[in-house]
């Protein structure tokens, strides 16, 4: 067999990425930034969800002063902001991380290895959640699920998670939104950034960054990430190349022309989890419980699988200020995804298993138009987006193409000097293939004192369904009748949050809530044969789903506890979506600025603990997951596996240290315990490990 090529980290590599790094400290000043220069940087001004801590980046002012896309979540929802400060102080490894502080968050890890992960919020499964870059959706128009894996984590610079009653407004079939606002560093000086990090099983990320204003009007930014790392179980390993390239051009004091490009190429093994009758059988002489998590005897159920995705993606934006206080974005954008799916069809080939060989693209093209105007009292937005989809999937069957145009508005008012802002919106969507839908809420975000505040939020919305979910209803050949539904999703949702902000304590408490009248049941199909692992909606419930969160930082001395946990309240609905009866994560800290201010640092543990849950499957092809098994000869679906797992907890170590605002030291000893569980049976999290790393960041 063939050996597929992914990227490793040998001794003799690691020796010579240090030694460069080594190199770029020295020829570039990275410890000898004058305190004039430093005097003269300035700090980010985004509000965030955790009060930026000793670790925050430092980054020039702009001179030409770019116009950049404007925040989705508004004034009166700043709260919702995860800042960079914030974001550069947490122990991240993939994109997804960047998420951990988020209300009613649960990340479906899949073990070792870079596999597809489903993001909850708010209880909804991964598809119902739209992820958009800098207000453009980079969602799978085919699946619906976004893999952040493909998403170049050090590009961002700040998070927005909409409010669950606005999240409609900014998708065609999504329920939640996350809206990632990309970096922009200062054109005043070149600046470069350098990430690098090393993990177990040769796991390893380098990402470079370099920004330069080439002439005064013209500022480029480019980002290079490499990140992947040899099978730890079989069939874990993986591959991911990224790339961007943005171009900001000032046209006029009150108009900017911004260009951007990127390339992603990734390959993943699906190994599907370990295959418990096989390990069984293959070492009848051996506990079970000791062979799930030994990673050399373990039989997985898909030794030969696996998944490329190359993605373009391009867009051309004129943003501008041409009336006062009414901001303006044109843009026109491109987007290109290709998923190669395959499953033993080369090497060794497993008897036991189907084989598949699927290449499913999509080809959007969109505009979109933002206006912004405020008279002082109120504030209007309005959101336009044209797109045009095309679908060349062989999971379809057909090759079509689709049209939808989709409004929404908002309008908010303020009131009692900006304390009170209530806001009310609507959308409607126009969809050449599928009935239209129309979506309208309102929501109040209240601050009683410079300490206390509140947010109310109601929105009454039709969901249509996806393309692959729409192939249920049509007769296409994974079509089982059974009475599904084609009618549009009608969802009802609302939250609830009450914060305080105190010096020594900042706490919030939430609840929320979704109705849906027509969700989509999956199922995976039993064989006792052949292995598949190909999901299919096979009924149509009313779900309500609904939770309450908590988001707490204590500080006291130089000690600071921070905790983000989600109680989920409805049980039917948990166990369909995949989730624990409680998720919750957090750490203790000793947070400090030693060495006459050269140092700051940030040192304790992090924890994350999950509730009791059942096994889950994943057709890694449609982007779907299932607790669900059902059989051709039976019309009912029964859990895939009766046996509730135990709560769990995972607490590792952390370290990070800034150096003269110029390098981030990272230190991981992960899983210090050496917990042996699955976040998502049948997939063991990884045993203890270290994982280090360094970033540079530095103007020229």
């Amino acid at each position: 067999m063939k050996r597929r090529k992914y990227f490793r980290f040998g001794k003799t590599k690691t020796l010579l990425v240090t030694l460069f790094l080594s190199m770029c400290w020295n020829s570039f000043g990275f410890g000898q930034i004058s305190k004039k220069a430093a005097a003269r940087l300035g700090t980010l001004r985004t509000q965030s969800v955790v009060k930026p801590d000793s670790t925050k980046p430092v980054i020039a002012k702009s001179a030409t002063k770019l116009i950049t896309p404007n925040s989705l979540s508004g004034t009166a929802l700043l709260n919702r902001k995860v800042s960079k400060n914030t974001l550069e102080s947490i122990d991240y490894r993939f994109t997804e991380d960047y998420l951990k502080g988020a209300a009613g968050l649960f990340i479906k890890r899949l073990g070792a290895g870079g596999m597809p992960t489903d993001v909850s919020l708010f209880g909804l499964s991964a598809t119902s959640t739209d992820f958009l870059n800098d207000g453009i959706n980079f969602t799978n128009r085919l699946t619906n699920f976004t893999d952040l894996h493909l998403f170049q984590s050090e590009s961002i610079d700040s998070i927005e998670i909409m409010p669950l009653s606005r999240g409609f407004l900014l998708g065609n079939s999504n329920i939640a939104a996350v809206n990632i606002i990309s970096r922009e560093p200062s054109s005043s000086k070149p600046y470069s950034r350098l990430r690098y990090y090393q993990a177990p099983s040769g796991e390893g990320l380098i990402d470079g960054i370099f920004n330069i204003a080439p002439f005064k009007k013209l500022n480029t930014y480019i980002e290079i990430t490499n990140h992947g790392s040899d099978f730890y179980y079989t069939n874990s390993q993986f591959s991911n190349w990224m790339g961007n390239i943005r171009l900001n051009y000032l046209l006029s004091p009150s108009e900017t022309i911004r260009i951007n490009y990127k390339h992603v190429k990734s390959t993943v093994g699906l190994n599907g989890g370990v295959d418990l009758a096989a390990t069984h059988n293959s070492f009848p002489n051996f506990a079970l419980e000791d062979l799930i998590y030994d990673n050399l005897q373990a039989v997985v159920r898909f030794p030969n699988r696996y998944l490329t995705n190359t993605n373009n993606f391009f867009s051309a934006s004129l943003l501008a200020k041409l009336i006062e206080n009414s901001p303006s974005e044109f843009t026109f954008y491109y987007k290109d995804d290709l998923s190669e799916f395959r499953q033993n069809i080369s090497g060794n080939v497993s008897e036991n298993v189907i084989p598949v060989s699927r290449d499913n693209k999509v080809q959007t093209i969109g505009v979109r138009f933002r206006q912004d105007y405020s008279t002082g009292i109120f504030d209007f937005v309005s959101l336009t987006t044209f797109e045009r989809n095309k679908y060349i999937a062989e999971l379809l069957q057909r090759e079509f193409t689709n049209f939808s145009l989709a409004t929404s508005f908002i309008t908010t008012l303020n009131l009692s000097d900006n304390r009170v802002l209530p806001s009310v919106f609507f959308k409607y969507l126009i969809n050449d293939s599928d009935k239209n839908s129309f979506g309208l809420g309102g929501d109040v975000a209240i601050n009683f004192t410079n300490q206390l505040s509140a947010y109310a939020g109601l929105s009454h919305f039709e969901k249509p369904f996806s393309q692959l979910e729409k192939l249920f209803h049509t007769g296409g050949l994974y079509h089982l009748g059974g009475g599904l539904s084609s009618r549009n999703q009608q969802i009802q949702t609302a939250e609830l949050k009450a914060s305080a902000d105190f010096n020594w304590l900042k706490i919030s408490a939430g609840y929320f809530l979704t109705k849906n009248n027509n969700e989509l049941v999956s199922a995976f199909a039993d064989s006792s044969t052949k292995f598949n692992d190909e999901a299919h909606f096979v009924n149509t419930v009313d779900a309500t789903t609904q939770g309450l969160t908590l988001q707490a930082q204590l500080s006291f001395w130089k000690i600071h506890f921070n905790t983000n946990s989600t109680l989920y309240l409805s049980e039917d609905e948990r166990i369909r979506n995949g989730l624990p009866k409680f998720s919750s994560n957090g750490g203790v800290y000793y947070i400090d600025t030693l060495f006459n201010n050269n140092l700051k640092l940030k040192t304790g543990f992090n924890y994350y603990s999950y509730g009791s849950r059942y096994e889950q499957r994943f057709d890694f092809e449609k982007g779907i997951s299932s607790s669900f098994k059902y059989n051709y000869t039976n019309p009912f679906y029964t859990l895939i596996n009766s046996q509730e797992f135990t709560p769990s907890m995972q607490i590792d170590f952390f370290l990070a240290g800034r150096i003269q605002e110029s390098a981030i030291i990272y230190f991981t000893w992960e899983n210090l315990l050496n917990s042996q569980f699955s976040v998502v049976p049948f997939y063991p999290v990884q045993p203890r490990g270290l994982r280090f790393g360094v970033t540079w960041e530095f103007l020229d």
